[in-house]
């Protein structure tokens, strides 16, 4: 039998870090307020590309300067392995 590192299907995951950082440093995590997220990686492609779907009714964004530069801190479980 293989070894399937502790993953028995699509939901054995644990998010440890999802931090959305802009050009300024500033920083807003986002595990409380994120509804959906996929992440593809493309063999064609050096960067991994992905969609991200919040739900903010606290106007979390207001004071976040958003210019196109910013990126994605994401640090999850996968079963026993650290996806980084």
């Amino acid at each position: 039998m293989a070894d399937n590192n502790g993953v028995y299907n699509s939901k054995d995951y644990k998010i440890i870090s999802l931090e959305l950082i802009n050009s300024g440093g500033q920083t807003i995590d986002l595990r409380n307020i994120f509804v959906e997220m996929q992440i593809f990686q493309d063999i064609y492609s050096s960067v991994m590309n992905g969609n991200i779907m919040i739900q903010d009714g606290n106007d979390t964004f207001s004071n976040f300067y958003m210019c196109g530069n910013e990126y994605l801190n994401v640090i999850a479980f996968l079963g026993s392995r650290v996806i980084n």
